[in-house]
C-alpha cells in the first residue's frame, strides 16, 4: 500500500513498476503509456481530495475559499 500523499512520486513509481510492466504486457501497452494513466488517476484523485477538503471546512465554517 502507497500512500500518494507521504510518497514522494518518484518513489511510488519505482515501487509501482513490476505491476504496472505487468499490467503493460498483459494489455500490449507500453509502459510509458500506463506510467502516463497512473499519473493522470493520481492527479484527479489528488484534485478530488482537495476539493473534498474544502468543501468540509466551508460546511464546517472553518474557511471559506474563493
Amino acid at each position: 500500500d502507497i500512500d500518494p500523499q507521504k510518497v514522494r512520486i518518484s518513489e511510488q513509481l519505482e515501487n509501482l513498476k513490476p505491476v504496472m510492466k505487468e499490467i503493460a504486457d498483459e494489455r500490449g501497452m507500453a509502459l510509458e503509456d500506463v506510467f502516463i494513466k497512473y499519473m493522470d488517476v493520481a492527479s484527479l484523485v489528488a484534485a478530488k481530495r482537495d476539493q473534498r477538503f474544502k468543501s468540509d471546512m466551508q460546511d464546517l465554517g472553518i474557511m471559506e475559499f474563493k
